[in-house]
């Protein structure tokens, strides 16, 4: 049985009216992870979230945390500033005396759709006020935004094979073809992760990917 490992990301096509003439323009979207992002407690944040733009402006384009795990906080109206080239800046809608979120993440370099930038954490700025009337505040010790891409990995199981991949980005899903010349197609398994591929599957390429 032959498997070959792929990640893609598809592109969005939108268009849109200029001085009577259509132009088209290329959206991308590029997903960035907390990683090993350590409060000076020694607690971690993590999280991922998407960074939508148009190419040739990435600067300028809109974040969102499709997840994202702060200690000692559980609420979900969140409100997140994102600064590629500068900060993350995360608070509480509605921040309340006993119930507050305010999180700064001053970052070294400027993010880029392939490179990483770690947190400065030689700064006060890079900080953590969580609890509303500083229960919980402090500093950040370590950790980086990256980019990250979505791993599909196989694993033998009995006499079958298991597919899964992470971390799970919204829209992705598992595609499959039996010749790499021909087209990819969705797989019938959906949105299910892990997938059991039983041994007695004729050859196939899988990959993950955004239709």
């Amino acid at each position: 049985m032959k498997f070959r490992i792929r990640f893609a990301v598809a592109t969005t096509v939108f268009c849109w009216m200029l001085w009577g003439l259509t132009q088209t323009a290329r959206a991308e979207t590029v997903y960035y992870s907390l990683e090993n992002v350590t409060l000076d407690d020694g607690t971690q944040m993590t999280g991922i979230f998407s960074w939508v733009y148009t190419v040739g402006d990435f600067k300028d384009g809109l974040g969102q945390f499709v997840s994202l795990d702060i200690p000692w906080h559980d609420e979900n109206d969140l409100k997140t500033t994102f600064d590629i080239g500068k900060s993350i800046e995360i608070t509480l809608t509605n921040n309340l005396h006993d119930d507050g979120v305010d999180i700064t993440l001053v970052l070294v370099q400027s993010l880029t759709p392939n490179t990483s930038s770690l947190i400065d954490t030689n700064t006060a700025a890079s900080s953590y006020d969580i609890g509303g009337n500083g229960f919980h505040k402090g500093s950040f010790i370590g950790g980086s935004i990256s980019p990250t891409n979505t791993t599909l990995s196989m694993t033998p199981d009995s006499s079958d094979f298991i597919l899964s991949w992470g971390p799970e980005l919204p829209g992705f899903v598992l595609q499959e073809t039996s010749n790499l010349s021909s087209n990819w197609v969705d797989s019938s398994s959906g949105s299910n992760n892990p997938v059991v591929i039983p041994a007695t599957t004729p050859s196939m390429f899988y990959r993950v990917a955004k239709p």
